[in-house]
């Protein structure tokens, strides 16, 4: 499996980079306090739709979108959602934090596209999607009416070609006086995913309108972590207030810390083995509940962090310790167990350890006088194996 890790941008951040590469976008603002939404609506006559900024799909369903048609109404919505939590079905039942809406003008739509440009982790290739059901999730029109759904790879070489363009445009049927201005906008889309590091640009709806606009009417983008760097006008949209409370702890630990949804907590030293651990726990039918990597010269107190982060998760079920001592040395980390084991002394959930490297013996003999659950293995096939035996007869 490819793990990637992207940047998350807000609707109203991904449309101010769609205006700046002059990408038609619905006249709006982002807003933090109901006054605001008060008076912006106010120049729209009241006509307006208003949506919760969170960082999650399912706001409209969930009831984070609507369209009003005074100002007062959008005002008084405003006051409702800002400061809650919008529980979704990616959210979980704790929600996500609203803490801005973002005030738009009310199209008079005519017709509703889907475009998204995105990476194929299996033939590594920029990929574009364009479907004539726009407005609906994409998973839903896959399930429903798949032969909707046109698709065109990308050589990030060569880029979007015309032909590319003028076939996606003939099976959408356009009608000629849209046709030119949609072949504009795919390309543009293309252009700004491109320069950008986008690894996702996902547009839905685009809609036509009735006085023969074409606009970019959402928006959601994703960045790839790794390009950040070339990026410095982005770093500001990584926000702490939009992370996991949990993640933002560990990040402030100075641990390379991401949340995940599964069972198995995985402790490991290196970026690269971290991902290859996430994969052999995949093998084994369950999922890692985290990307930890501590880093090649974690020191105890690092290590220590690490667990102590990890056992307050009370949905994680085993704990994979993953380790290649070099400069970390093994015994460091067998010393962090046994520090984790004074503040956890009734912890019985399984600890499955692989240390190979500097000192790795001594760390073997050091873990010999814990009372907690250690099962020691040789190699990452027997640490699957483990795992899964013991996860499965507990379900």
């Amino acid at each position: 499996m490819l793990w990637r890790f992207e940047l998350k941008l807000h609707e109203y951040q991904s449309k101010n980079i769609l205006s700046q590469e002059l990408i038609q976008i619905p006249k709006g603002t982002v807003c933090f306090d109901p006054n605001a939404v008060y008076e912006f609506a106010d120049t729209l006559n009241g006509k307006v739709v208003v949506k919760a900024q969170v960082l999650t799909g399912g706001r409209g369903k969930a009831g984070g979108v609507k369209i009003f048609s005074s100002s007062a109404q959008a005002k008084k919505f405003a006051s409702s959602i800002l400061g809650t939590n919008l529980v979704t079905h990616q959210t979980g039942n704790d929600g996500a934090l609203v803490s801005s809406v973002l005030v738009e003008e009310l199209l008079e739509i005519q017709q509703e596209l889907y475009v998204s440009i995105s990476i194929d982790s299996n033939c590594k290739l920029p990929f574009l999607i364009v479907c004539a059901a726009g407005g609906m999730d994409i998973e839903e029109i896959a399930q429903i009416s798949p032969e909707q759904i046109l698709r065109e790879d990308i050589d990030p070489l060569f880029g979007l070609k015309e032909y590319q363009l003028r076939k996606l445009i003939k099976l959408l049927a356009l009608p000629d006086d849209q046709s030119d201005s949609f072949r504009k906008f795919l390309s543009a889309i293309w252009d700004t995913f491109q320069k950008n590091d986008f690894s996702l640009l996902e547009i839905n709806p685009v809609v036509i309108t009735s006085d023969g606009r074409l606009l970019a009417a959402d928006a959601k983008i994703e960045i790839d972590d790794d390009a950040i760097f070339r990026h410095k006008e982005y770093q500001e949209f990584d926000n702490d207030s939009e992370k996991d409370l949990v993640e933002k702890r560990a990040n402030d630990l100075g641990l390379n810390y991401i949340k995940l949804d599964g069972e198995v907590g995985c402790v490991v030293n290196g970026a690269g083995l971290a991902m290859a651990t996430m994969d052999i726990v995949n093998e084994t039918g369950f999922q890692p509940a985290n990307f930890l990597d501590v880093g090649g010269g974690a020191d105890q107190q690092k290590i220590v962090d690490s667990l102590r982060i990890i056992l307050e998760e009370k949905h994680i079920r085993a704990i994979l310790i993953n380790i290649f001592g070099g400069v970390l040395r093994c015994d460091v980390v067998a010393n962090s167990i046994l520090e984790i084991e004074k503040e956890y002394p009734n912890e019985i959930r399984p600890f499955v350890i692989r240390m190979l490297g500097t000192n790795s013996e001594i760390a073997s003999q050091i873990l010999q006088d814990t009372k907690l659950n250690i099962i020691m293995v040789n190699n990452l096939n027997e640490a699957s194996a483990k795992i899964k035996s013991f996860l499965s007869s507990e379900i």
